[in-house]
């Protein structure tokens, strides 16, 4: 693996969102922070022996968010949500999950991320005037036919680009043509998350299993689609408000767990649908926190684990890990 340092994927994170605010996050820049509890079930804790599924009742930052660096708040568009979770915060225990709607990442090894990001700067909506036929191209080869952005935007993702780059990348076919499939939820509580990488979990007897994991809404994932009426950019962090107001979110934890030949370094590849499904346990967020700014102050790092909940060889998964804390410090976080 060549020696990725997180200054680079986070420079090179940063040049795919050329309008983006100082000091905010590279990726995920505009998002809403709450607060809940975690309760683990009798399976969790004997599947793991990591302190938040042993120990009862825990509680939890969490911070929802959209997955575009710009610096403009922009719920209407298609886009990668995210649900990042700490858990014992401030102490020697505090583990952080963090998780995307979007199932994979786009790269298998950290030094392919900057060819990526170098297809997705955004292009002039001149270039998304494309014929018919070329549209019918696109969507064959990966069923993400380019869609013009909407018209206060003066340029934005380019298809076309991302086919390219596919084309000496196949590993990431999957990942792009997901792209087109992400759901526009009527609530950020009303969608699927993905831990997206493997991780190893660790029992009371010492076995070590390969798990992935997802947090899935108790009341089912719900897609706007294209009706999104007269709803504005600020929409999620609107209902989410009204939403915990009047009652709380939950979700299950659910561990997918590994089976002979699953690849378990490779965040671009998908594991059969039929594996095992263990629910680990229940999250309840209840509060929209007060004092947003310290939200955002606040670092989640998707390696800050251990103690029974370790991390896999996913060479991307421990280059994610640098690039989060040189973010974090270039914004002065907390």
């Amino acid at each position: 693996m060549a020696n990725v340092t997180g200054e680079q994927l986070v420079e090179w994170t940063r040049r795919a969102f050329p309008d983006r605010a100082p000091k905010t996050r590279a990726a995920h820049a505009s998002g809403i922070s709450v607060t809940g509890v975690f309760r683990p079930s009798p399976t969790g804790a004997a599947l793991c022996t990591a302190p938040f599924l042993t120990r009862g009742t825990v509680d939890v930052l969490g911070r929802f968010s959209n997955g575009s660096g710009r610096a403009a708040q922009r719920d209407r568009d298609s886009d990668a949500r995210g649900l990042a979770l700490k858990f014992f915060a401030g102490t020697a225990d505090e583990m952080d999950l963090v998780a995307m709607t979007l199932a994979l990442f786009f790269v298998d090894r950290p030094e392919d991320f900057e060819a990526f990001t170098a297809a997705s700067v955004p292009v002039p909506r001149s270039e998304f005037e494309v014929s018919f036929w070329e549209k019918i191209k696109l969507s064959a080869q990966l069923k993400l036919p380019p869609e013009p952005p909407e018209a206060d935007l003066d340029a934005d993702l380019s298809p076309a680009r991302l086919v390219e780059y596919a084309k000496t990348h196949p590993e990431c076919k999957t990942a792009i043509g997901m792209l087109a499939g992400l759901i526009k939820p009527v609530s950020l509580g009303r969608a699927t998350y993905h831990g997206v990488h493997t991780f190893l979990i660790v029992d009371p007897a010492g076995q070590v299993r390969p798990i992935r994991y997802k947090w899935s809404p108790l009341t089912g994932s719900q897609d706007l689609g294209d009706d999104l009426g007269d709803r504005d950019q600020h929409y999620l962090h609107d209902e989410l408000r009204t939403r915990l107001a009047r009652e709380p979110i939950r979700f299950a934890l659910n561990f997918v767990m590994a089976d002979q030949g699953d690849p378990l370094d490779r965040p671009t590849a998908l594991w059969p649908v039929a594996r095992r499904r263990v629910s680990a346990g229940t999250l309840e967020l209840t509060d929209v926190v007060e004092d947003q700014e310290s939200g955002e102050r606040m670092g989640f790092n998707p390696t800050r684990v251990g103690g029974g909940f370790e991390l896999s060889d996913d060479p991307v998964l421990r280059a994610r890990g640098a690039a989060y804390t040189t973010s974090w410090a270039d914004r002065d976080g907390s």
